[in-house]
């Protein structure tokens, strides 16, 4: 908060906050309970075809953000192929093997992941796609010159959802992991969550 007052930081964000933690928040302003709260500008939260605004609880996230002028950032669009791997009951282990995202691909003449981004762009929600290979970036950026269907959109918005919520904390070999990939080891605080193992 100083680093906001100071004007150091023009704008604060949250993540993995649901729509009753930031009205709980905005309860805690109109009643002055505390005079150094603000409003966050960004809640991010995870978004993609499993986790979608079909989804009640999101979709409650998504209508607060609307409504007090706070941006909602969809995070893991691709659903986190390296950290997660979806139950049967949701659907395949990744979200790039969707049947119903694979055979949209194939129509349009798209990778499954661009298919998952244009998806996220049609609804006007911003994105985060992680990677570090130059090719999947520029892929990633080839979404805005064109459409997806009205029918695609109802598809992947309608598909079974995950009801994992805020994500599991690092797994304790999540740096062994990571270095084993090829990355940079991160340090771990008690209090960081990470993906779920499973949805």
């Amino acid at each position: 908060m100083d680093h906001y007052k100071s004007g150091l930081a023009r704008a604060i964000g949250v993540a993995n906050w649901d729509a009753d933690d930031l009205q709980e928040l905005k309860d805690e302003m109109k009643n002055k309970t505390n005079d150094w709260i603000i409003m966050p500008a960004v809640a991010q939260y995870r978004f993609h075809p499993h986790k979608s605004s079909a989804n009640p609880k999101l979709k409650k996230l998504i209508e607060f953000c609307a409504d007090n002028n706070i941006v909602f950032n969809g995070y893991s669009p691709l659903g986190s192929p390296d950290f997660t791997r979806f139950e049967p009951s949701i659907g395949t282990p990744s979200l790039l093997d969707e049947p119903a995202i694979r055979a949209i691909a194939a129509r349009v003449g798209k990778t499954p992941a661009q298919v998952i981004l244009r998806w996220h762009a049609q609804q006007k929600i911003p994105t985060n796609p992680r990677t570090t290979n130059a090719s999947h970036m520029a892929e990633n950026l080839a979404v805005f010159d064109w459409q997806l269907s009205a029918a695609d959109m109802r598809t992947l918005s309608s598909m079974p959802q995950c009801a994992a919520d805020r994500g599991n904390p690092y797994a304790k070999d999540c740096d062994a992991v990571r270095k084993a990939a090829g990355e940079d080891g991160i340090a771990k605080y008690d209090n960081e969550t990470g993906p779920t193992a499973t949805c």
